[in-house]
């Protein structure tokens, strides 16, 4: 997005109530440093509320799921040998009289040699 910036406005709190203001901004200041955490003790619990239940595993809903990208589990690929040059030259120039572009993904699997 883009813009031109017209006009400027700074805005100043009146004279009269300059003391009131900084009052308001040191409040806020100093609420904004206050934790508000609470800590709860919990005796002879041994963690079975940490613990899911048996069918509950399922039914607990999070975002991690969401956010990561299923990727495709591959399958353990055989080591593929070099052909020699000439043969393999042969079949190169085979796949460029059929086809006139190749992606190099399409090209790997067409001859299975490595990239």
């Amino acid at each position: 997005m883009e813009g031109k910036v017209e006009h400027k406005f700074d805005m100043k709190p009146h004279e009269q109530n300059l003391e009131e203001y900084g009052r308001l901004c040191r409040e806020r200041t100093n609420k904004s440093m206050i934790k508000n955490r609470q800590i709860q003790v919990i005796d002879n619990d041994r963690g079975v509320h940490m613990r899911p239940m048996p069918g509950m595993v399922g039914l607990i809903s999070s975002n991690t799921k969401e956010k990561k990208k299923t990727t495709p589990v591959k399958q353990p690929e055989m080591k593929r040998t070099r052909r020699d040059r000439g043969e393999l030259e042969d079949i190169m120039f085979k796949l460029f009289e059929r086809q006139p572009n190749w992606a190099l993904k399409q090209l790997v699997q067409e001859t299975d040699q490595p990239a």
